[in-house]
Formats: structure tokens, C-alpha cells, sequence
């Protein structure tokens, strides 16, 4: 549900309703809302989809998403402004490959 609420927070930061993100990426709203809501899990694969519209790289957004790791450039103030590492990265994708 954390991950839900992360994303719901970037998106609502960018004003992406649901249905509105859904239309310019080509998916019917409720593939995006239940990902917003935490009904469905996030993948990498929404990640990847959401990251342009969010105009985040997938590593920044990916780390964000799945842990709450820091962004590093927050305009919007939903996270903190700290730069995070490759190291951090890797941290990531691993903890993501054993499921943590």
C-alpha cells in the first residue's frame, strides 16, 4: 500500500487524474487506478510506463516507488531533495529480485 501511496503523491504533484494519465498512455483508467489505490501491484513494467509522465528517469522513480528512497530533485516537495547513488541502485535491485 506504501507503494500505492507513493505514486498516488507523484502523480497528484504533476495533476495526472486517472484517467487523464490512462488516456495519453494508451490504457483504460482503471489499469492506472488501481495501481493509484494499491488494489494491484506496481511493476516494473509501470514504471517504466509512468516514469515520462511523472518526468522522472526509471532508476529515480523505480527506487522512489518501490522503498521511498529519496529523490533527487524535488520541486514538488513530495519527497526529500538528496542525491541518491548507483550503489543505492543496486541496493534496490536487489532487494526488488528477493522480493523484500
Amino acid at each position: 500500500m506504501e507503494r500505492a501511496k507513493r505514486l498516488d503523491a507523484l502523480l497528484t504533484a504533476e495533476r495526472w487524474s486517472s484517467r487523464n494519465l490512462a488516456k495519453q498512455a494508451g490504457l483504460v483508467h482503471t489499469y492506472v487506478n488501481r495501481r493509484r489505490n494499491g488494489q494491484a501491484d506496481i511493476t516494473i513494467e509501470d514504471v517504466e510506463l509512468f516514469a515520462p509522465y511523472l518526468k522522472m528517469n526509471v532508476t529515480d522513480l523505480f527506487t522512489y516507488i518501490m522503498w521511498g528512497t529519496e529523490l533527487p530533485n524535488d520541486p514538488k516537495g513530495v519527497g526529500s531533495t538528496s542525491a541518491f547513488s548507483h550503489a543505492a541502485l543496486a541496493q534496490s535491485v536487489e532487494r526488488f529480485t528477493r522480493n523484500e
